[in-house]
């Protein structure tokens, strides 16, 4: 019986069929869930060329994640040297000279004009699809960073340590002491999972929840709530804070007191 209504689901596993029939890869599985962006996730593996495939879609959402595997495991979302989002090739690919749009769902043109784009982006990347040859990331970070001066007129200052970097680890530090496990760490969750938007770290102890997040991540991302089972214990504004080491310490101050 012919299926006059497709899903998402099904238009990503017919579009993408090439992956199976001609590039070497499996179709692992397929997941839904609610706190995924997508909604459903395609899961694509090819141990040739070492590499997993994690298509999400919805009728107006397109992400592809492309993990290196590592010792036969996907490297960890975090791993940016081994872990890129699909646009990376359209970046490299073009020199950072190509249309976002021609990539975006929530776009006018919706989810099948960029399933075809993807698609052909793609068939145009066989080789490293089907070969054991790994992107060239210094390459694509040094076109972002062309790009991002000629917006801003500085050049990103990817050393600069962060405040929410420094927190996690005093407060791993001090949590584990306690008796705490890290069981939430948005850096590790994938850029398709609605909740990873906003940084955030999560501790449990027994029937004890500590959450660390930042209460939004555009018109509030400077100020961080710590939660204590779901109730905000304490928040604090960053901005008031020019020193990093200050607002960690403040923060800190707080959290102990909070245990």
């Amino acid at each position: 019986m012919t299926n006059n209504n497709p899903t998402p689901l099904d238009e990503v596993i017919k579009t993408f069929s090439f992956l199976i029939s001609e590039f070497g890869f499996t179709l692992l599985e397929t997941q839904q869930d609610k706190c995924f962006n997508g909604k459903d996730v395609t899961f694509f593996r090819n141990d040739n060329s070492k590499l997993q495939l994690e298509i999400a879609a919805s009728s107006n959402y397109f992400h592809c994640e492309i993990r290196r595997l590592i010792n036969g495991k996907p490297a960890k979302y975090s791993d940016k040297d081994n872990c890129i989002g699909f646009e990376c090739l359209a970046i490299l690919e073009s020199n950072n000279n190509y249309d976002h749009f021609d990539y975006f769902a929530g776009g006018s043109t919706g989810l099948k004009s960029v399933l075809i784009n993807t698609a052909a982006l793609f068939q145009r990347y066989k080789v490293f699809f089907t070969t054991d040859c790994w992107i060239d990331i210094q390459r694509i970070e040094a076109l972002r960073d062309e790009d991002f001066e000629k917006r801003f007129g500085v050049k990103p200052a990817k050393d600069k340590p962060t405040y929410f970097n420094s927190l996690k680890e005093e407060a791993t530090r001090f949590l584990t002491q306690k008796g705490f496990t890290l069981t939430v760490d948005s850096a590790e969750l994938p850029p398709y999972d609605s909740s990873q938007i906003t940084e955030h770290i999560i501790f449990k102890k027994e029937n004890t929840t500590i959450k660390i997040a930042a209460e939004d991540w555009r018109d509030f991302y400077y100020i961080y709530q710590v939660k204590l089972n779901n109730n905000i214990a304490f928040e604090i504004d960053t901005s008031k804070y020019q020193d990093i080491n200050k607002s960690v310490e403040r923060t800190m101050e707080e959290l102990k007191q909070l245990i």
